[in-house]
């Protein structure tokens, strides 16, 4: 990924801005002939097929894939924004990416290690917040027992040695653990600061 110079504000040479409609500072370049298939999402949403078709179809910024029988995907390339890179399916993104977010209505088999967790815990360098602000919620939400039956997890947990005698009612209180799909652009880092010595982000990260 390549981003325009700080001084000439123009793409490096033989690449042009996915969208240079863009603000200087979210713009992305590319060669010409690379932009349909590496040009990045700059944002993401489920919305109900009604909605898909009648808000979104419409704009040509967008583009609708089906997902579901009730939902639609839709993304877009060109709207004023930092590329898409991470997603989680969560109750809320932590600060912390080493964690991961609880509600009360959790409960964990005895082996599980984040069963020692409290879920996101506070940074004090960051005013001790606990949550990643960031991200965005993308519209669709599952419970618990629906993910992990889809992705396997479940059949993995039943036959677990006392799993099932130690919550003989584990998919009824599956079923109330609500997540969020959640969206984050990637972390900003100014044209000025990439063009300095020691501080550009492929030298910092």
């Amino acid at each position: 990924m390549q981003r325009p110079d700080s001084k000439t504000k123009l793409c490096p040479q033989g690449t042009e801005p996915c969208d240079a409609s863009m603000s200087l500072e979210n713009q992305i370049c590319y060669e010409a002939n690379d932009h349909a298939a590496k040009c990045p999402i700059t944002a993401l949403k489920f919305v109900s097929k009604s909605e898909a078709t009648s808000k979104y179809q419409p704009d040509a910024a967008w583009t609708v894939v089906d997902f579901t029988s009730t939902h639609s995907v839709v993304y877009s390339k060109a709207l004023d924004n930092l590329p898409v890179t991470k997603s989680l399916i969560e109750t809320r993104p932590c600060l912390d990416p080493k964690f991961t977010s609880t509600t009360p209505d959790y409960f964990f088999y005895e082996l599980e290690i984040d069963r020692l967790s409290a879920g996101c815990p506070p940074l004090e360098e960051y005013s001790d917040q606990q949550f990643d602000t960031r991200f965005e919620k993308a519209g669709l939400q599952i419970d618990q027992k629906t993910l992990q039956d889809k992705s396997g997890v479940l059949d993995t947990l039943f036959f677990l040695p006392k799993y099932t005698k130690s919550f003989p009612d584990y998919k009824d209180r599956k079923s109330t653990v609500i997540y969020d799909f959640w969206t984050r652009s990637t972390i900003r880092w100014s044209l000025e600061c990439d063009a300095q010595d020691g501080k550009s982000r492929k030298e910092v990260y």
